[in-house]
């Protein structure tokens, strides 16, 4: 990226191409005026996407006070001239936390920085976990903190909010638990599941005795991945080495049961295995299985443990409340919620933003877009700071009812509050501009996001090609997926599987397969079903047999997606007899028929004029609770009227059916 001049400026494009949203003033930055630039040099080094080139951008175009010192403090850290700190030391043994000091000289070697701890660098908005974790790199650089600085600095500032990507095989510099367990924390934060398993193998291979922290560590890292039975048999090695379990051992044992498999009587004894061995159940473990309740739908039972919570004057805290609240609002809750609030101030718990983004969300649902304007205009009386997920719900919830030009009227509101639209606003509004039908305008939106300094993401390319594939232009879809890549962005599952939609309807089956065969990317059971319901669609059965035996290959496991595409083509292909054999067989393998399924196969009986294996099939769908949509209505009563059942006595026969259809509506 090269410094320009202003007479070098890139030029605003037309207003016949800007796009009708810029009539709405939503003008990006001005770098010559705005704090865009400020902030680029002296805020966050991370928000800048190539380093040096935009503080040489900033160094041109700004005047900045005290920039000039601040641009040789910035380069001379590159240089390795100049290491500016901020520490708080630990004691990495005992971890009492020493006085901040603050230093301006590189330090001695590798191991006087990691023993002084709890890094973290001034103006680069990175945590001691990811310095911690980036700093073991190869041999070759291990003990040039230079090296490795400039590397933290380089992988922290390749995008805005970008989370530091964590090397493969890392290792800490000492043989210390503490070391150890930091790393492992760094790894499972970042869902590094068998780098945690690496580490803790290699601790428990060397001379580092690892203790309970580590375990826990370990521990939450399976739960959290759920892999439970590696999970159980840590804590069987746990007993072998008569390690005491600690409270927050249960707490992840709880929201294992509770959070991530359901099993909330199995957390009840947990909770009351507790109790009786004398350790205290805190406020944690209680708001973890209010989380797991609250997810399941089973708010009355959550309510039961915060009953329980207040009987054992364990005072309950904004993470118990927030879930229940969440809960009452998605399923319109409103007058519970109310309640549940004003026991909360009542309490002393005072509301934050996070809560006020729940109410906000749940306004929107309700379709109280007066309240949310209400509580956004008497924030700063009520104590509280909008921020950009209290912006994104309302924009969402004026979405989802069609009204765009207030939603887009909602960024230049954001930018007032000194508040940038975020990725995640743009996808909203590209969202909502393809659900109102305008998918042109939200590929202009996208072609225009680099001038309106707002950063597209893959989410935001998919967004607008899935619609495209919808209206069955291939053309667009293309073009948008090349100018994609174009971009740098990296496709995802569900970019390549637009792609394979949009191939097929196209027609080009043969070059979408060859794409599998040729392993250009991970094909997932998706993009086998869409090219076996596309060549089942051309009268190409034979090339379906060998998409299966890709799938068994593969071990992928057909869903119910691929099983009902399979009664189609056999309904269609005039065997509705051996759809429903196939059926039959799935069901006794543990198969549960979803709408579609039934709607299917009722509808090829009912093409045939097999009146009766419709009824019976009806009362099977009936029965286990699902409610017929239009379709099946239109499948069953069209199928006794071609036989005559409407012009003749037998109409009553047809009403009893129809009366139990709408039974369950």
């Amino acid at each position: 990226m090269e410094a320009r001049g202003e007479s070098e400026q890139e030029e605003p494009p037309s207003s016949k191409k800007r796009g009708w949203w810029v009539e709405q003033n939503l003008q990006p930055y001005d770098p010559a005026t705005s704090q865009r630039t400020t902030l680029i040099a002296s805020k966050s080094v991370k928000q800048c996407k190539g380093f040096p080139g935009a503080i040489s951008h900033a160094l041109v175009s700004s005047q900045i006070e005290g920039f000039p010192s601040l641009l040789f403090e910035v380069l001379g850290k590159f240089a390795g001239r100049r290491l500016d700190f901020f520490l708080s030391p630990k004691d990495p043994v005992s971890g009492h936390v020493l006085n901040p000091v603050r230093i301006f000289r590189q330090p001695k070697n590798a191991t006087d920085l990691t023993e002084r701890g709890n890094v973290q660098v001034r103006k680069a908005g990175i945590s001691q976990e990811e310095i911690f974790a980036a700093s073991f790199q190869s041999e070759e650089t291990k003990h040039d903190l230079r090296v490795r600085f400039c590397q933290v600095l380089s992988d922290n500032s390749k995008r805005s909010g970008a989370k530091l990507e964590l090397r493969a095989g890392a290792r800490p510099l000492r043989c210390h638990p503490v070391c150890y367990n930091r790393l492992m924390k760094a790894y499972s934060r970042a869902n590094r599941v068998d780098e945690v398993f690496r580490l803790f193998h290699e601790m428990r291979e060397s001379d580092c005795k690892s203790n309970i922290l580590c375990f826990n560590t370990v521990l939450n890292s399976l739960v959290t991945a759920n892999r439970f039975r590696e999970a159980y048999n840590l804590l069987e090695e746990m007993g072998s080495l008569q390690l005491t379990p600690n409270t927050s051992t249960f707490n992840i044992l709880i929201k294992a049961y509770s959070c991530h498999s359901d099993q909330f009587d199995s957390a009840y004894k947990i909770i009351d295995w507790m109790v009786k061995s004398e350790i205290t159940p805190d406020v944690t473990t209680y708001s973890t299985l209010v989380s797991g309740l609250c997810r399941a739908g089973r708010i009355s039972e959550a309510y039961d443990v915060l009953n329980r919570m207040l009987k054992g004057k364990c005072s309950p805290n904004l993470f118990t409340f927030t879930p229940i609240l969440q809960a009452l609002y998605g399923k319109r809750m409103i007058r519970e919620a109310s309640s549940l609030i004003g026991f909360m101030l009542k309490r002393g718990c005072p509301l934050n933003t996070v809560v006020y983004n729940i109410l906000i969300d749940g306004f929107c649902k309700n379709g109280d877009f007066d309240e949310v304007e209400v509580m956004l205009v008497g924030s700063t009386a009520m104590g509280w700071k909008p921020n950009s997920v209290s912006y994104n719900s309302y924009m969402n919830g004026l979405c989802k009812v069609g009204r765009v030009m207030e939603a887009f009227g909602l960024v230049e509101v954001m930018k007032k509050s000194g508040l940038s639209p975020t990725t995640f606003t743009l996808n909203i509004l590209l969202d909502c501009l393809c659900q109102a039908s305008m998918v042109d305008e939200a590929k202009d939106l996208v072609g225009q996001s680099s001038w309106l300094k707002w950063e597209v993401d893959t989410v935001s390319y998919n967004i607008v090609m899935s619609r495209y594939c919808s209206l069955r232009d291939w053309k667009s879809v293309l073009n948008l997926f090349a100018s994609m890549l174009k971009k740098g962005l990296e496709p995802n599952s569900r970019t390549y599987n637009i792609v394979m939609n949009c191939l097929c309807i196209a027609g080009e089956l043969i070059y979408a397969q060859s794409l599998i065969c040729k392993r250009w990317f991970a094909a997932d059971l998706v993009t086998y079903n869409i090219l076996i319901d596309a060549f089942y669609e051309a009268g190409n059965p034979v090339l379906v047999q060998d998409l299966y035996k890709r799938i068994r290959q593969e071990k992928i496991v057909p869903d119910i997606y691929t099983q009902t595409i399979e009664i189609k083509y056999l309904c269609k292909s005039g065997n509705p007899s051996r759809a429903s054999d196939f059926l039959l067989k799935s069901m006794e393998m543990g198969l549960t028929p979803d709408l579609v399924m039934y709607s299917a196969l009722i509808d090829g009986f009912a093409k045939h004029g097999k009146l009766s294996e419709v009824v019976e099939w009806l009362k099977k769908m009936l029965r286990q609770g699902l409610v017929p949509n239009v379709a099946v209505f239109d499948s069953v009563i069209s199928a006794f009227c071609r036989k005559g059942y409407c012009t003749s006595e037998k109409i009553k026969f047809v009403c009893v059916v129809v009366d139990e259809m709408i039974a369950k509506r």
